[in-house]
């Protein structure tokens, strides 16, 4: 496989959050299905590459800003559904809280949790 991971250059964007910490990375990887993403983490262990992974970048704590890691920031992932018969669903990692809504919505369902960030 070859390295999923490209210039962290040009990628500011991602090096800090809502903590406003900034970090440094290597490289980052937009995987846009779940099974790129875990083609980067298999490589990313195969090489000994310590990994962040990222979301909609929205948390206060720093928990997405990378410490000199690769990054895989799943903002790309964003299949949804369909709703099943027990209106259940499967979501991708990159989809927020907005876009879930504005999906369930129209089918008169609602995802109860509130919190102040729905972009996240």
């Amino acid at each position: 496989m070859s390295d999923p991971f490209k210039p962290a250059a040009g990628a500011e964007g991602c090096l800090s959050d809502e903590s406003k910490l900034s970090g440094r990375s290597a490289g980052i990887c937009f995987p846009a299905t779940p099974e790129e993403a875990a083609a980067a983490v298999k490589y990313a262990r195969d090489k000994g590459y310590p990994l962040t992974l990222q979301g909609g970048l929205t948390g206060i704590v720093g928990g997405a800003v990378p410490d000199d890691t690769r990054i895989i920031n799943t903002s790309r992932l964003k299949r949804i559904g369909p709703v099943r018969d027990d209106n259940t669903l499967y979501v991708d990692a990159g989809v927020s809280l907005d876009e879930l809504r504005g999906y369930i919505s129209p089918k008169g369902l609602y995802f109860p949790p509130d919190p102040t960030e729905t972009s996240a």
